[in-house]
């Protein structure tokens, strides 16, 4: 009787062990599955990450070149295009991305030669520039250059601008002078003259000369003074016009004409 209540007891206590022993979760595979992919997926990622951040600089000294070639690009009559690279080669005497076209183009536009530019980088080594280039219209003060604007084109070696009028003024007054010069040309035209000088002086007289002969025309009337011109050559002067030294217009009822060899006469309107 004894032993039958031990052997109870006996398996009573395995019992209760096994009752308060944890039980083994069970994990499906798919779960399982899921997160080896989430390690291996964090693995590479870290290798990765860590082999661009040893790349990262190779990659880049091999896109980031040094600037090799600056190609300049358009007609050209004045700007000497390989005085113009050496004179640009410092400001791209840097990498690729390093280089700043802001600073180029600003250095291109202080060059009073240089109507516009459009400036470029094509990789790897190359910065393009495409230029257009001002148009001299006229000398001004013998010096230097003038456009149809009256924009001062500073004066340039080795060019032969003989050819052009010469117009001259008070500083801050190109542009007026341009224009008084162009409606000169207007209206010699029809006439068959050219102008070859225009000046305005300091005290505000303009005056102009064709075929070596000065005409004065003041500071007031300036049309009508150029209409009194035109009908006093046509009229009178035409045909003698080879002696003819200078004329006056700044007279009321007529005008002054010094004559190469006879002195001065009066011719009334």
């Amino acid at each position: 009787m004894d032993a039958r209540r031990y052997l109870e007891q006996s398996n009573r206590r395995r019992i209760d062990r096994r009752s308060r022993s944890p039980k083994r979760e069970h994990v499906p595979w798919g779960a399982r599955i899921k997160r080896l992919l989430l390690i291996g997926c964090w693995l590479i990622t870290g290798g990765a990450i860590g082999s661009s951040v040893w790349l990262l600089p190779v990659v880049w000294q091999w896109l980031d070149r040094p600037i090799a070639w600056v190609g300049v690009s358009g007609t050209m009559n004045y700007i000497d295009r390989v005085t113009l690279q050496r004179r640009l080669m410092p400001l791209v005497n840097t990498t690729f991305f390093q280089t700043d076209l802001a600073l180029l183009q600003q250095s291109l536009q202080g060059d009073s030669w240089i109507r516009s530019a459009e400036v470029r980088k094509i990789w790897p080594e190359t910065v393009e520039i495409a230029l257009e280039e001002e148009l001299p219209i006229a000398r001004w003060m013998s010096a230097d250059m003038i456009n149809a604007n009256g924009k001062i084109l500073r004066g340039l070696q080795g060019h032969d601008f003989s050819a052009l009028p010469t117009l001259g003024g008070p500083a801050g007054r190109e542009q007026e002078v341009m224009q008084q010069y162009q409606t000169l040309s207007h209206h010699l035209r029809p006439l068959g003259l050219k102008v070859s000088a225009v000046e305005l002086s300091q005290s505000g007289d303009w005056s102009f000369t064709t075929d070596d002969v000065r005409v004065v025309l003041g500071r007031v009337e300036l049309l009508e003074r150029m209409q009194h011109f035109s009908h006093l050559y046509q009229g009178s002067l035409q045909l003698r016009w080879q002696q003819v030294k200078s004329v006056d217009l700044r007279y009321r009822d007529g005008a002054a004409v010094a004559w190469h060899k006879r002195g001065h006469i009066a011719s009334s309107r």
